[in-house]
């Protein structure tokens, strides 16, 4: 039976958030990798890796890689996730819980060498760090994939294909990627846009990023309310 991984990607800066790495940008006393992780946990039979440079502490039992050079856009991250899972499988011995994976490293290029060590068949999860409602999304996605190259949510205002927060087959999503040739600062809707994903409608608040102050200040306020007790958050 197919597994699940996930990929989150946790390099950005928030350039409107004053430079803070996203990453550890915090809401509710939480950071939002800790956030994305433990929402989408319980939906991953396989590996989680975390795209983000050193300077960001990742998880323990996921794995870290980024792109190479840095910098290249989401979708050279998204690769890098599928090599870090490639080298992250049984095959190559990293057990669940092993340290993070960095570039250079023996079991990252033997992953970036050959084809990912989770299936082909398998679905990987495709969160962007500031996705405060992965985990509420991510069950959603699952079920709108069965049968399909994928899922993404489709959501915003006015709506959109929101393929950072998604599902994929992971021989899929490698092809479209392959076809596109180097994925650096290449456009991740127009890369994936041939590949037959199912839309899962979302409320402009539930797939609501965190790029302003004041994004920062409206999630820290429906997700204190939500963890309270208060007022749960509405999709």
């Amino acid at each position: 039976m197919p597994a699940t991984h996930c990929i989150v990607l946790a390099g950005g800066e928030g350039r409107r958030l004053g430079g803070a790495s996203k990453a550890d940008v915090s809401i509710g006393g939480r950071r939002l990798l800790e956030r994305v992780v433990a929402g989408v946990r319980p939906f991953v039979a396989g590996r989680i890796v975390a795209v983000a440079p050193d300077s960001v502490d990742v998880p323990p039992g996921v794995l870290r890689t980024l792109e190479d050079p840095p910098a290249g856009g989401p979708l050279a991250g998204i690769d890098a996730g599928l090599k870090a899972l490639g080298a992250s499988a049984d095959s190559v011995g990293a057990p669940v819980g092993s340290p993070p994976l960095a570039p250079g490293s023996a079991a990252f290029a033997a992953g970036s060498a050959g084809e990912p060590s989770a299936g082909a068949r398998d679905m990987v999860f495709v969160f962007a760090v500031d996705t405060p409602q992965a985990g509420a999304l991510a069950p959603r996605l699952a079920a709108a994939s069965r049968g399909r190259d994928g899922a993404v949510v489709f959501g915003g205002d006015p709506p959109f294909r929101q393929c950072l927060q998604a599902i994929y087959r992971i021989e899929a999503l490698r092809a479209a990627i392959q076809e596109a040739g180097r994925p650096r600062n290449k456009g991740v809707r127009r890369t994936l846009g041939g590949l037959d994903l199912a839309e899962v409608p979302a409320s402009a608040d539930e797939c609501r990023d965190v790029d302003t102050p004041e994004d920062l200040s409206w999630w820290s306020k429906a997700l204190g309310s939500a963890e309270s007790g208060v007022a749960p958050l509405e999709p």
